[in-house]
């Protein structure tokens, strides 16, 4: 099978084709001129499509990199035989004031409004002094300038190395409520506070991440450990399971991020 069929045969629509032929390019660049290549940032069914297509290609000389370890968005790159630069990010640190409480939303909601492209972008990090927005170098420079708010709250801007990046992972409040079954539509309509029709839909939109990867199935059963991501809305850990209720309802025990 050639890489066209190949693409075809992983594609679910006619995007996704486009997408997958469009990183074959960068592999097949990669190899012919031994250049260091990249995607921009894929989102977790990209990232899924992606691994699909290396797998079948055959390909090993990539490695995927968001610029933190707890990245969720990442680009594909493809490297050369021989020793190069793979640095293709900046991490810019927007400092909000100690009084203003801002949202990932606020701060996504903020960078489309300036027309940029969401592929250019990475994560998000939301902490107690701000975010920590991880995004392809070339818009680097147009953002330090231009990014000036979020949720009509003043930044202020700086330049941060890789080790100084904050992911928030200290900065969450810890929900311990009961529930009825540990599926995933009933877990994150008690999280995000959703009916769970809605959860339903949300998940089946595409819209839901478990450990970074995208899951359509509401009736899945999670466990200890287990990371949900809901896009524009936020991130949940379950850290602990704590018997049952007198009712028989299951207690847990849920650290939400941001």
């Amino acid at each position: 099978m050639n890489h066209k069929e190949t693409c075809k045969s992983l594609a679910g629509n006619s995007d996704e084709q486009i997408f997958l032929s469009a990183v074959c390019d960068k592999m097949n660049t990669c190899r012919e001129k031994n250049i260091l290549t990249a995607t921009k940032f894929l989102d977790a069914r990209q990232l899924a499509l992606t691994k699909q297509l290396l797998a079948h290609t055959g390909c090993q000389n990539y490695v995927f990199d968001g610029g933190a370890d707890a990245a969720e968005r990442m680009v594909c790159v493809f490297t050369p035989d021989y020793p190069v630069s793979q640095d293709l990010f900046e991490i810019i640190r927007a400092t909000k004031s100690k009084q203003d409480t801002l949202t990932h939303r606020d701060y996504l909601g903020s960078l489309m409004g300036l027309q940029l492209k969401r592929e250019c972008i990475g994560d998000i990090f939301v902490h107690e002094d701000g975010s920590d927005v991880v995004v392809l170098r070339e818009i680097a420079d147009f953002l330090m300038l231009e990014y000036k708010k979020a949720g009509r709250k003043t930044l202020s801007l700086e330049i941060i190395s890789r080790d100084g990046i904050k992911t928030g992972a200290n900065d969450f409040t810890i929900i311990k409520t009961t529930i009825s079954s540990m599926r995933l539509d009933v877990i994150a309509g008690e999280v995000f506070r959703f009916s769970r029709s809605a959860s339903a839909e949300l998940i089946k939109s595409g819209r839901l991440l478990v450990n970074s990867a995208e899951c359509l199935k509401p009736e899945k059963v999670l466990d200890i450990g287990d990371i949900i991501t809901i896009r524009g809305k936020g991130k949940a850990e379950i850290s602990a399971l704590h018997g049952k209720s007198k009712k028989g309802k299951i207690i847990v025990e849920i650290k939400k991020f941001g």
